[in-house]
């Protein structure tokens, strides 16, 4: 399953956490998302906890068009 990527503005691509930590960064009233993702142990966590999601993204997508959402 593909992850998230985000293209910084000095033009390096991030993915998985770090992309949505940078999206965050950038969107008015999510600073704090952004803060708490910088947050050394957090990255990390957020990554594993990504990369599940990945895997059952699959199945809940399935969920939602059974169910028509």
């Amino acid at each position: 399953m593909a992850r998230f990527h985000a293209r910084l503005p000095s033009g390096e691509v991030v993915d998985g956490a770090r992309a949505f930590t940078e999206a965050y960064a950038r969107v008015p009233g999510l600073g704090f998302m952004a803060a708490l993702g910088r947050f050394g142990p957090s990255h990390a966590f957020l990554n594993w906890g990504y990369g599940l999601f990945l895997k059952v993204r699959p199945r809940l997508q399935w969920l939602a068009r059974r169910a028509n959402l």
